[in-house]
């Protein structure tokens, strides 16, 4: 009896054994034709979407997007001074004048003096005089052009030139303030233009980040435009030279640049995927899960799904570029499209590699927006000098100061100008869409939500700087 039991439990074993090793094959031969199935469907998704992108965009892939950009003329491009500047300062440049303890005393309103400290610490820190000469040399390279080199990875690809532009901006910011303080208004204009131009030096570069560092570049050369204009007073030849340099390059489509770019870089990186140049494993977002034997059969496995993941970010990113073609009021009026489309566990890769494009298109709208505030203030200030009083309107500048009425992005409407006590205010409604009477955005004012460009009657100008609070008076810089 226990022999026969033996043999029944050695069969049913033997049986079980069979049926699970059955099951198996049966399922690595359902994962293996799932993704067989998975990639040809795959493929075809692939190859209408690159059939619609090469239909909307022929110069799309990132060989011929570099091809086609525009070169500066030969020893003007204002890309080659950047890292020449960089190099000629220290890596903790200026430190001391942004640390968080110095914003009560450096974070003031543009019509007022820096505290004597902050200048004696911005002379300390501008004391590299080869730098400053090649800085302010940027004046006349309006023009700029940088040809990145991708990593396989492409996400890694370095851009220190890039960032170094936001050094080479501050470098500028400072000599224009010294400039002042040596009662030397045209180096402050020149300084400030070449301020622009340093952020112009980042050209239609193909690279979503580096455009988000132009954006950034441009609005802090604007501001240091508005302390300026709210610490003296400049030439009417000045300040048409001031004006034809923000009007060439607010109009700039930044954002076009940065989706056209990252749509040829993310797409170099989906290929390389693809084809095994790269692997996930190198990739800290997503590499813990494709690491190992498990993650390779992972990894294995998903790369049936790669070409539908390139296809859909392909698809994605021609819907936004599509959309940042249109005039800039086009854009805000249909800004859902810019949402970040919803992620699907068929598509996990593109969805992790989709950006924010909303937040960056808000961003470039804001910069927009600021541009033209500040080209209308230019010819406020240029109508003020020959008539001794501010416009009633915009509308009285267009023929003799302005080409055109200049549009709020956010509306569609003219840019407001509201006359206060001390100057004018010229404003937008910024990103919320809201009229908040020119309550401005700025350091000072982190709460306001319009985005413009602040103008001070001539005597309200230059006023002396505030007393450093007690708590401060005690801490080095």
């Amino acid at each position: 009896m226990k022999t026969l039991l033996a043999r029944l439990r050695s069969r049913w074993l033997m049986r079980a054994v069979i049926a699970i090793f059955a099951i198996f094959i049966l399922l690595i031969v359902w994962k293996i034709g799932e993704r067989e199935w998975t990639r040809s469907v795959s493929n075809q998704e692939l190859a209408a979407a690159i059939e619609e992108t090469d239909r909307s965009d022929p110069d799309w892939r990132w060989e011929a997007l570099n091809a086609k950009r525009p070169r500066p003329p030969e020893g003007r491009n204002g890309a080659d001074l950047i890292r020449l500047i960089k190099n000629q300062m220290s890596e903790d440049w200026g430190k001391p004048l942004f640390i968080q303890g110095w914003e009560p005393v450096r974070d003031i309103p543009a019509n007022t003096r820096f505290p004597a400290e902050v200048i004696v610490e911005a002379r300390r820190v501008c004391e590299i005089r080869p730098a400053i000469e090649l800085a302010r040399s940027l004046k006349d390279r309006p023009l700029g052009l940088r040809v990145l080199q991708l990593t396989p990875m492409v996400t890694n690809t370095p851009l220190p030139d890039t960032q170094s532009t936001r050094s080479v901006s501050d470098l500028l910011h400072w000599d224009a303030v010294l400039a002042i303080e040596d009662g030397n208004r045209i180096q402050a204009t020149d300084s400030v233009h070449a301020m622009l131009n340093a952020s112009r030096s980042i050209g239609d570069e193909t690279c979503l980040t580096s455009q988000l560092a132009r954006m950034a570049t441009r609005m802090r050369a604007t501001r240091a435009l508005e302390w300026v204009l709210a610490q003296t007073e400049l030439t009417v030849e000045r300040l048409s030279a001031l004006q034809a340099a923000w009007a060439t390059d607010a109009e700039d489509p930044l954002l076009l640049y940065a989706l056209r770019g990252e749509r040829a870089t993310l797409d170099v990186l989906m290929e390389n995927l693809q084809s095994g140049v790269t692997h996930p494993g190198t990739w800290p977002e997503v590499g813990e899960v494709h690491r190992g034997l498990l993650g390779e059969l992972r990894w294995w496995h998903y790369r049936g799904w790669l070409p539908g993941d390139r296809a859909r970010l392909l698809h994605n990113f021609n819907t936004v570029v599509e959309a940042a073609r249109k005039p800039v009021e086009e854009q805000v009026q249909n800004k859902s499209t810019f949402n970040v489309p919803p992620h699907d566990r068929n598509h996990r890769i593109a969805g992790l590699l989709f950006p924010p494009t909303k937040a960056v298109a808000e961003s470039y709208w804001r910069s927009v927006a600021d541009m033209r505030c500040a080209i209308a203030a230019l010819a406020c200030e240029r109508y003020r000098l020959k008539h001794g009083s501010w416009p009633a309107s915009l509308a009285a500048l267009v023929t003799d100061y302005l080409h055109a009425v200049l549009r709020d992005p956010f509306d569609g409407q003219p840019v407001r100008m509201k006359h206060v006590a001390d100057g004018i205010i010229i404003y937008s409604l910024g990103v919320d869409q809201t009229d908040d009477g020119g309550d401005l955005r700025r350091p000072d004012n982190p709460n306001g939500k319009d985005e413009g460009f602040r103008l001070w009657n001539a005597k309200e100008r230059r006023k002396p700087a505030a007393q450093r609070p007690a708590e401060l008076k005690d801490e080095a810089p």
